[in-house]
């Protein structure tokens, strides 16, 4: 939306109906950014609609963690899907390990697992003496079970590690391998907000408008000093 601020008057009332402007497109910004454009982002986390509404500042802290759809990938076998909400892979970062529920993960030239963005999944129990430039060979026969233990021609080679935040009790999720989840973005409700949103900058833009006809017929008729 055009930023309209230099057309308008200062008057009380005008600042009020344009603060309301400026919030709405605030809203209606981290409803399209947060959502809407990651509605085919794998694994991505929708922020609650209704926290955008009212409290657009702190609305990213609120995130809808409910399972998203997996889908099969059977040409992609390290490719995974966390099947249960609350738990996410680990990836190596700067700074230490880095939850995602991103799935998509490859061999690199090392032998190792990693994402598309080169970040080595986090593996546990690996044996002391493994050869992962081997896995490169075998890699059609890279098994992950439910519980995330990786073998290779039957070689126990560790298990994925999966990290849970307030899990519940007996919570527990299993990996589907050649799987993605997507994201749970609810598109119908959040076009429902975008409407929402845009009729009610569209009836400030109308009441702001009647404001300055009110004012210039004011003028018009009385002189500036009114």
């Amino acid at each position: 939306m055009p930023n309209n601020a230099n057309q308008y008057s200062y008057t009380p009332s005008n600042e009020i109906v344009f603060s309301g402007m400026r919030e709405t497109e605030q809203r209606l910004g981290l409803l399209i950014k947060n959502n809407i454009k990651h509605a085919n982002t794998v694994g991505f986390k929708s922020v609650f609609t209704n926290s955008i509404l009212l409290d657009p500042e702190g609305a990213p802290n609120f995130r809808n963690e409910s399972q998203g759809v997996n889908i099969r990938t059977p040409n992609s076998p390290l490719n995974m899907a966390l099947d249960g909400e609350n738990a996410f892979f680990l990836v190596e970062g700067p700074s230490g390990p880095e939850r995602t529920r991103d799935g998509r993960f490859h061999l690199d030239e090392n032998g190792e697992i990693v994402n598309y963005k080169g970040q080595q999944l986090v593996v546990l129990d690996r044996p002391t003496d493994l050869e992962t430039r081997g896995l490169i060979e075998h890699s059609e026969d890279l098994k992950i079970n439910r519980f995330g233990e990786i073998r290779v021609q039957g070689k126990f080679l560790g298990r994925v590690a999966i990290d849970y935040h307030n899990r519940m009790p007996g919570e527990y999720a299993q990996i589907l391998q050649g799987h993605l989840e997507m994201s749970n973005v609810n598109m119908e409700d959040n076009i429902m907000k975008v409407v929402e949103l845009k009729r009610h900058y569209e009836s400030l833009q109308n009441m702001m408008a009647m404001n300055l006809s009110v004012e210039k017929s004011l003028i018009d008729t009385y002189g500036r000093n009114v």
